[in-house]
């Protein structure tokens, strides 16, 4: 995994740092390669690396494996279990970012952001610019009417406020969706088969059946 500079600060404030692998080099290590760089650690934190029962059978000193990722699939957890290994992963560590992104494409539906986008790069609405944009009694370097096939009707959109959000499922991604909906005043109705009412009333959100 990738530690940023001041993370790595922290860290070696408190103990030896060893770096090595996918977050070093862009590399993964195999199982020899971890083994070797294993040796005399007492933790490892990591990323991609796949930590098999082979792995964790020739590394006495770990204590500790700390996966970044929502679901330690890379490793080998019967195994920890039996060397008695503690695992540690980060469930919902995307959230925000995939919650984000999630809005993003909402705006972008909704606006018809991409297609303008689209439209101004390919040159379609723009007209013979001027040189000096000020001194123009109109906007002669852009076709802005509202004949025929224009920016306005066909780009101009909905927007957020108002409208209903439906969800299904209600987890991390979705409970940052619904709270970055919210703040652009729409409401959230969620399906759930947990259906829990109490995590509605504290998150705002209608569930439906």
């Amino acid at each position: 995994m990738r530690i940023s500079d001041s993370e790595l600060a922290r860290l070696q404030t408190r103990c030896r740092v060893k770096q090595a692998g996918w977050g070093t080099t862009g590399y993964r290590m195999n199982e020899d390669e971890l083994i070797n760089a294993l040796q005399d650690t007492h933790l490892l934190l990591v990323g991609y690396e796949k930590v098999t029962a082979r792995v964790i059978e020739n590394s006495p000193s770990l204590q500790l494996i700390a996966v970044s990722r929502g679901n330690p699939a890379n490793v080998d957890i019967q195994a920890a279990e039996k060397h008695h290994i503690c695992v540690l992963h980060t469930p919902g560590r995307n959230a925000i970012a995939a919650a984000e992104y999630t809005m993003g494409l909402i705006l972008s539906q909704a606006r018809h952001i991409t297609q303008a986008e689209r439209a101004l790069r390919s040159g379609k609405y723009l007209g013979n610019p001027a040189a000096d944009f000020s001194t123009c009694d109109t906007s002669a370097d852009v076709i802005w009417n509202l004949d025929g096939d224009n920016p306005y009707t066909r780009f101009s959109g909905n927007e957020l406020l108002g409208k209903i959000l439906g969800l299904i499922g209600f987890g991390h991604v979705a409970m940052q969706v619904a709270k970055y909906a919210q703040a652009f005043g729409m409401q959230v109705n969620v399906f759930s088969h947990k259906n829990d009412k109490k995590q509605a009333e504290e998150h705002g959100v209608c569930f439906v059946d």
